[in-house]
């Protein structure tokens, strides 16, 4: 990421598109167990409404928070862009003959679907503008939103995600401020 220093939405995407070492750092953090705490609790926040039945994985990389989802009987519709860890998630579909997923490339016209629940875990970091995402979750017309987005120094992650290289700048602490001004968190997470 330092090295590319991107600085637009298409090299933010063609970051992603690209990077092999990123798969792999996703999969130190599956691997380290704050992966699994964390989907544990969204569990229990999705339970609490009863009346979600359909959900957008936005941002889902390898599938596993839809796999899981699935498992629990909700209709999932998983997104992302054309990256490799998009593609092994298409692959762990086809050999676990999961066809209840549907998975949709995301590119810059791509809308995202009706749906009761946007759920997007540690995505809003990964883009050059996360009002814009916002926005578009918002046309969506979900009834619900789940959105998570980690701040400050990540180790391993450091070197893929555009705010961990600097976690102290102007950037983070003005996106931080107005989103607590503009959307309420759920308590308890």
């Amino acid at each position: 990421w330092n090295k590319l220093n991107p600085k637009n939405s298409e090299e933010f995407e063609n970051f992603y598109k690209q990077s092999k070492s990123y798969g792999k750092a996703l999969a130190v953090y599956n691997a380290n167990g704050r992966k699994l705490r964390l989907f544990s609790k969204i569990e229990k926040v999705i339970k609490s409404f009863p009346d979600i039945k359909t959900i957008v994985d936005y941002g889902c990389g390898a599938g596993s928070d839809s796999m899981e989802l699935n498992d629990l009987g909700y209709e999932i519709v998983s997104m992302d862009l054309d990256t490799d860890l998009f593609r092994f998630f298409k692959e762990r579909l086809k050999k676990y003959k999961i066809d209840s997923i549907k998975t949709i490339i995301v590119e810059k016209e791509t809308k995202i679907p009706n749906c009761d629940l946007i759920l997007s875990l540690d995505v809003l970091e990964h883009v050059f503008d996360p009002y814009q995402l916002i926005k578009n979750m918002a046309e969506s017309k979900a009834k619900y939103f789940l959105l998570t987005t980690a701040f400050g120094s990540h180790r391993v992650q450091e070197a893929f995600c555009p705010w961990h290289t600097d976690h102290k700048s102007s950037k983070i602490e003005k996106f931080k401020e107005e989103w607590s001004k503009k959307m309420k968190f759920l308590k308890g997470l």
